[in-house]
C-alpha cells in the first residue's frame, strides 16, 4: 500500500505493524518544520497517521497546555493526538484546516478516523463486518492490497452519466467508499459508527451592518485564511487565472509576503494565443506588475485533454469528468519544475462568497420592482450579458413553482442535448438497475432551512460535487508532488459569507459585493471591478476535436466497446457528429465523459 502511494510523500515513509493492526505512512515535507504526513506514537498507547494542515494551531497549544514548548516544533499530526486524548471522539469538532487521520486507540481498542470539513484530504476506506477494515488515502491503496473486491459500481456509473455527484460516500467499486466530508468513524471489533461533527447552518443571518463593517470583517477573515496556508513555506506558489478569486489570493498572499521580508510568491497561469475568448492575460499582467511576485505561463491551446491518458487514468483511479483538468495537471508540473511544493488555489470562491443572484427572485417575491429593474440593468451592463438573459436565466427559475419547472422539464426531456440529460443513459441498462432514466437529476437531499436565496447558496456549498471535485485536483497534484491549498475553503469565511445578507452579495448590479469592496486596495483596480470572465469551455472544445479526435474516432466508432452497456451509443454519436459540426460545450461534455469511462473501463478490464 504505501508503494502504490509513493508519490504522495516524496520525503520519506514508514509503517507500523503489530499483529493485525498496520498503520502506513508517506511524507511530504510542504513547510518548514510541519510534515504533512507522519506516523507517530503519543502517551496513552495512541498511535495516529494523519494528511493534516491545522489552522487553529494558536489556539489548541494554548487550549491544550503547551505553552511551554516552541510553537515550531509541535506538529500538526502531534496536535490531533492530543485534541483526542482530550476531546475523545469530539475532537474534530475543535480543529480548524485541512485533514484526514485515524487514531489507534490501544485502550479502547478501536479506530478513530476523521475527515476535513469540506473533504479537502481524501479517505477512501473497505470494511468486512467482523474482519478487516482498510483505509487509504487513495483507491489505488486499497486495491494494491490481496484484501479489497475490485466489483465496478454500475449505479455510480450511471448517476456518473447523468450529472449526479450529490452522493459524497459512493465510489466507482461497490465495496469501497469515501469518508463523507464533516464526518468522523468509529471502528471496534465489534461496531462501525459514522457521525457527522458539523454542518452549515442556513439559517443564520448577521445582523444589518455599514457596508464598510462587512467589507472589513471579510478582510479580515480572508486574510487569516491565507495567512494560515502560506506560514513557513520555504518555496510557495498560488494559481492564477485573472480572475476575481485567484487574483485576490495571490495580492493578499503577495501583501503578507511583503511584510514578512523578500520572499517570491510564483504564479501559474494558462493563456491561449489562439482562444481569445479563454484568455486573461491582460488581467493577469495587471496582478503581476507588483513586487514579489515570479510568473510561469502555460501555453494551454496547445495542450490535449487526453494527453497523458494512460498515466491520467493510473493516478486517478475513477474516471474525473473535469474538462480541464489538463491545464490543471501541466500547471502542477510546473510548480513542481519550479520547486514549488504549495499552490495555492481559488476553486470554488465564486460559490462560498456566491454571486448573489438569487436576490433578483427575493425582490421580485416581495414586488420590489423598481430595485429590481434597476439591479437587472446594472447587472447587464457590468456583466455584458441581456437583460433578457439575466432574466431567463437568474430570475425566472428562482419564482417559479418547483411544479412547473418539472412540468416543463418533462416536457423538453426528449430533445435536451445536454452533459447531465438523461439520453446519454441506456435507458434500459438504467431500468435494470431500478434508476428512471428520465427523472430529473436530485440536487442535495440536505435539509433546507432559512430564505430561499439563502438556501440556495446552502445547496451549492454543500453540493456533492465539491468534494468530488476536491479529490481530484487531490490526485492530479500528488502525482506532481504538490500540495493544494484553498483559503475560501475556510470553515470561518463559509459561515461569515453564508450568513451574510443578500445585498451584500449583489448590490447595484455588482455580484459578491462585499469582496471587492473588501479588496479594492489589495487588487489591482480593473480586475476588482471586471463585470465578465473569460470561458474555458470554447478551448476545451476545440482541443478535443483537434488533438484527439483519432482517438475519438475509435473509441465511439467501435461499437464493440464495453461503455454502451451504459451509454445511448445513437445519442453519443449524434453529438460527437454534431461537435465536429459546430463545436459546442454541451455536446463535447458529453463525448467528454464518455470517453474518459470507456478509457476507464478498458484500464481496470486490463488490470
Amino acid at each position: 500500500m504505501t508503494v502504490a502511494l509513493r508519490h504522495r510523500g516524496p520525503d520519506g515513509a514508514g509503517e507500523w505493524i503489530a499483529g493485525n493492526l498496520g498503520l502506513g505512512h508517506q511524507i511530504s515535507t510542504t513547510s518548514g518544520s510541519s510534515r504533512r504526513s507522519s506516523t507517530i506514537r503519543l502517551q496513552g498507547g495512541h498511535l495516529i497517521v494523519a494528511d493534516a494542515r491545522i489552522d487553529n494551531r494558536k489556539e489548541l497549544i494554548a487550549t491544550l497546555g503547551l505553552r511551554d514548548a516552541k510553537p515550531e516544533d509541535i506538529e500538526d499530526v502531534e496536535l490531533i493526538s492530543r485534541a483526542y486524548a482530550e476531546w475523545g471522539e469530539l475532537c474534530p469538532e475543535r480543529l480548524l484546516g485541512d485533514f484526514s487521520f485515524a487514531i489507534w486507540d490501544a485502550s479502547a481498542q478501536q479506530l478513530f478516523c476523521a475527515r476535513d470539513c469540506f473533504g479537502v484530504r481524501p479517505f477512501y476506506y473497505y470494511h468486512r463486518a467482523d474482519d478487516v477494515f482498510v483505509f487509504a488515502s487513495e483507491i489505488k491503496g486499497l486495491l494494491a492490497t490481496d484484501i479489497v473486491p475490485r466489483r465496478i459500481n454500475e449505479h455510480r456509473i450511471v448517476r456518473y452519466l447523468r450529472s449526479d455527484l450529490e452522493d459524497k460516500t459512493a465510489t466507482f467499486y461497490q465495496e469501497i467508499l469515501r469518508l463523507a466530508p464533516a464526518h468522523s468513524l468509529t471502528i471496534a471489533r465489534d461496531k462501525m459508527k459514522r457521525r457527522c461533527y458539523w454542518s452549515l447552518n442556513a439559517s443564520s443571518e448577521l445582523s444589518p451592518q455599514p457596508d464598510e463593517t462587512f467589507a472589513e470583517q471579510f478582510r479580515e477573515i480572508f486574510f487569516d485564511a491565507v495567512r494560515a496556508r502560506v506560514s513557513n513555506c520555504p518555496a510557495l506558489g498560488s494559481m492564477l487565472s485573472g480572475g476575481l478569486d485567484s487574483s485576490s489570493i495571490v495580492c493578499a498572499t503577495r501583501d503578507l509576503l511583503a511584510r514578512r521580508g523578500d520572499q517570491v510568491l510564483h504564479t501559474f497561469s494558462a493563456v491561449f494565443d489562439e482562444v481569445p475568448e479563454s484568455d486573461e492575460r491582460l488581467f493577469i499582467e495587471a496582478v503581476i506588475s507588483g513586487k514579489h511576485l515570479r510568473s510561469h505561463l502555460v501555453n494551454g491551446d496547445v495542450l490535449s485533454p487526453l494527453m497523458n491518458r494512460g498515466e491520467s487514468f493510473c493516478y486517478q483511479d475513477e474516471p474525473f469528468y473535469l474538462p480541464n483538468l489538463f491545464l490543471h495537471q501541466e500547471l502542477y508540473d510546473k510548480a513542481r519544475a519550479q520547486g514549488v511544493r504549495v499552490v495555492l488555489d481559488g476553486f470554488d470562491g465564486d460559490t462560498v462568497v456566491s454571486h448573489g443572484l438569487q436576490h433578483l427572485g427575493y425582490l421580485a417575491r416581495r414586488c420590489r420592482w423598481v430595485a429590481l429593474g434597476n439591479e437587472i440593468v446594472s447587472l447587464s451592463a457590468h456583466s455584458q450579458c441581456s437583460a433578457w438573459n439575466i432574466i431567463r436565466h437568474s430570475l425566472l427559475g428562482s419564482i417559479i413553482p418547483q411544479s412547473l419547472k418539472t412540468l416543463y422539464w418533462f416536457a423538453r426531456r426528449a430533445s435536451d442535448r445536454g452533459p447531465g440529460t438523461s439520453r446519454i443513459v441506456n435507458a434500459d441498462f438504467a431500468r435494470g438497475l431500478g434508476i428512471d432514466p428520465r427523472a430529473p437529476v436530485s440536487g442535495s437531499r440536505q435539509k433546507q432551512t432559512g430564505t430561499d436565496a439563502r438556501n440556495s447558496h446552502y445547496r451549492s456549498l454543500t453540493s456533492g460535487l465539491i468534494p468530488f471535485a476536491l479529490e481530484v485536483a487531490d490526485r492530479a497534484a500528488a502525482v506532481s508532488s504538490v500540495e493544494p491549498r484553498y483559503p475560501f475553503l475556510d470553515r470561518r469565511l463559509v459561515e461569515f459569507c453564508l450568513a451574510l445578507p443578500l445585498e451584500q452579495k449583489l448590490k447595484k448590479g455588482w455580484t459578491r459585493v462585499v469582496m471587492r469592496r473588501a479588496l479594492k486596495d489589495t487588487l489591482p483596480h480593473e480586475v476588482c471591478w471586471r463585470g465578465t470572465k473569460s470561458d474555458l469551455s470554447p478551448n476545451f472544445a476545440r482541443a478535443l476535436l483537434r488533438f484527439d479526435k483519432e482517438l475519438l474516432d475509435q473509441e465511439i466508432g467501435d461499437a464493440a466497446n464495453r461503455v454502451w452497456r451504459y451509454a445511448d451509443m445513437k445519442f453519443v454519436r449524434e453529438a460527437f457528429q454534431r461537435c465536429l459540426a459546430t463545436p459546442s460545450n454541451n455536446d463535447a461534455l458529453v463525448v467528454w465523459k464518455v470517453i474518459t469511462l470507456a478509457l476507464w473501463l478498458e484500464r481496470i478490464q486490463s488490470c
